[in-house]
């Protein structure tokens, strides 16, 4: 789905009747629904970890530290970093400084990794074989992380981004949207289940 096909039935539902409308050449009001589009995008990225936002990277042996990807949004929480050797051999993460200064000093048997400042380091450096890292990414549309163009399309579910848009201009515009939110937060709840192959039905 493209940006154009959500901006379109966002004007409907709200009900706002724009002539000629240009997402590279927006008049005011459509600039507004952009913006609470990029909101509703970014919101809805983090909510889950969508598989057309699962990326994986190969990392090389013996080394200490790799930079992070442009596109870095977050780890996947099912085995984010792995040893690539037969089996599976998870690196288990860090987050607590002291304990990272105590593994460098002491390494251990065990493979471990920290996000730091743009890079993900490792302790010990990586065997020679190196790791796979699965991440999500930050781009819910094609290659970025924000509208530009009215053929930029979406990496996350449409109808998702449609409700998120229209509850926020409901709120903006001081109308009620409660209703609008709670159609929306069940919509995701549907699409995350589908999206992990669950059944959705009754």
């Amino acid at each position: 789905m493209t940006v154009d096909q959500v901006l379109a039935n966002v004007l409907l539902h709200i009900g706002l009747d724009e002539k000629n409308v240009h997402v590279e050449k927006p008049s005011y009001e459509i600039r507004r629904l952009l913006a609470l589009m990029n909101m509703s995008g970014n919101e809805i990225m983090r909510r889950a970890e969508w598989s057309r936002l699962l990326r994986l990277m190969q990392v090389e042996g013996c080394l200490s530290e790799f930079p992070l990807p442009e596109d870095f949004q977050r780890m996947s929480g099912e085995g984010g970093v792995s040893l690539n050797k037969p089996g599976f051999h998870p690196v288990r993460p860090v987050v607590a400084t002291e304990q990272w200064d105590f593994l460098l000093q002491r390494p251990s048997l065990q493979a471990y990794y920290r996000l730091f400042s743009g890079f993900l380091e490792f302790s010990p450096a990586l065997e020679e074989g190196g790791a796979r890292v699965c991440y999500i990414s930050k781009y819910w549309l094609n290659g970025k992380e924000a509208i530009t163009k009215g053929d930029d399309f979406l990496l996350i579910p449409g109808n998702l981004l449609e409700k998120a848009t229209v509850w926020r201009w409901n709120r903006q515009k001081g109308f009620p949207y409660e209703d609008h939110l709670a159609e929306f937060e069940a919509c995701l709840f549907s699409e995350i289940r589908a999206d992990r192959g669950e059944k959705t039905g009754i």
